[in-house]
């Protein structure tokens, strides 16, 4: 039963550190698209009508990765 018990909070446990850890992800990848827009707008007369627009939609369609700069996957390793 102890087995059990260690092998089940381990799950559940490493469950909960991806779920924590992704919508903290989300969260930055909220906030700096935001900044980014902003950024984008301070800078909104110095850009033709078009390069703006376009500007916009790739900031609103980034990936997660892209917004910040991961080109590895996340994983967690069980300690030996």
């Amino acid at each position: 039963i102890n087995d059990q018990i260690e092998k089940d909070a381990s799950r559940v446990a490493a469950k909960s550190i991806i779920k924590a850890d992704e919508m903290s992800r989300m969260e930055r990848v909220k906030k700096t698209k935001e900044r980014a827009k902003e950024m984008l707008e301070e800078y909104k007369d110095d850009l033709s009508i078009p390069l703006y627009e376009e500007s916009k939609k790739q900031i609103d369609n980034a990936t997660s990765d892209e917004v910040l700069n991961e080109k590895t996957s996340r994983r967690i390793v069980k300690k030996q």
